[in-house]
This record gives structure tokens, C-alpha cells and sequence, in this order.
């Protein structure tokens, strides 16, 4: 689940070239199946931070990517592609979200909701996944069980 999140944030980043939009479509998405699923929401915040935030200077025609191009001074018109050499250099950029697919893929640091989140769930009426097979059908968090 949390691998979907950081690479359709990733994807997003790519597509829409602006990192807002690959923060809020993930979490929009995903936030009922993690619900269904009995994640923490703090796990999908952290995947869409990875993939959206993170990865936004690695791209050159994203805002995030723009923005340090511009603030470095360097120029990527002209054919002076050697000015992307910085990408390299960020590791953080590119080394979080590799480290929080390892995360999703041995499941280490991935909790659980808790008896608060989920009552707060109730209480807010938020989406739940929860027939989580080929479609999923959203349903306000009525049951006592939100994980079911």
C-alpha cells in the first residue's frame, strides 16, 4: 500500500508539475483504503511526503525542480543539461523515498491505527474502504471495527 502511494505521488510529480497536486490526489485516494486496511493515516502521510515533497527539485519541469534551478543560477536551455548535475547531490531527494519503500516492502515502521484514530474516524465520519477487492466502495465509519 505504501509503495502505491510514494510512486503514484512520484507519478504525479512527473505528470502534473506541481508537487501540491502530488500531495493532495495520493492522500485523497488512499486515505479511505488505509482506513479499510486498519493503517495509521500517518503511514500514508509519510509515503506522499517521500514521493510528493521530496522527489519535486529531482524533476526540472516541476515547480520544486524550477524553483532550484533558478535559485542555483544554473540553466538547463541551450542544451546545458550538465546542470543537472545537482541531482545526484540531493541525496535526500531521492534517498527518503527509496528508504520508505524498503519500509513498505519489510513492513518496518508501519503502525497499526489506534483505538483514538480510529474513534476519531467515527466521530469525523470519514471514508472507509471496505469491500477491498477489485473495487473498492466507500462507506462512512459506522462500524466499531473500522479495519473490516
Amino acid at each position: 500500500m505504501q509503495t502505491s502511494a510514494v510512486l503514484t505521488s512520484v507519478a504525479t510529480n512527473l505528470v502534473a508539475g506541481d508537487p501540491y497536486l502530488s500531495i493532495a490526489l495520493p492522500g485523497r485516494m488512499y486515505a479511505p483504503t488505509y482506513r479499510g486496511l486498519g493503517y495509521s493515516t500517518l503511514n500514508l502521510s509519510r509515503a506522499i511526503e517521500e514521493g510528493g515533497t521530496l522527489v519535486s527539485p529531482l524533476i526540472p519541469w516541476n515547480a520544486g525542480g524550477a524553483f532550484v534551478i533558478s535559485a542555483l543560477g544554473l540553466g538547463i536551455g541551450e542544451g546545458h543539461v550538465e546542470n543537472l548535475l545537482y541531482i545526484p547531490l540531493a541525496f535526500a531527494c531521492w534517498l527518503s523515498p527509496v528508504i520508505g519503500l524498503i519500509y513498505a516492502q519489510t513492513g518496518l515502521f508501519s503502525p497499526r491505527a489506534s483505538e483514538a484514530e480510529r474513534e476519531l474516524w467515527q466521530a469525523q465520519d470519514e471514508a472507509i474502504a471496505t469491500d477491498l477487492g477489485a473495487a473498492a466502495s466507500l462507506t462512512p465509519a459506522t462500524s466499531p471495527t473500522a479495519s473490516s
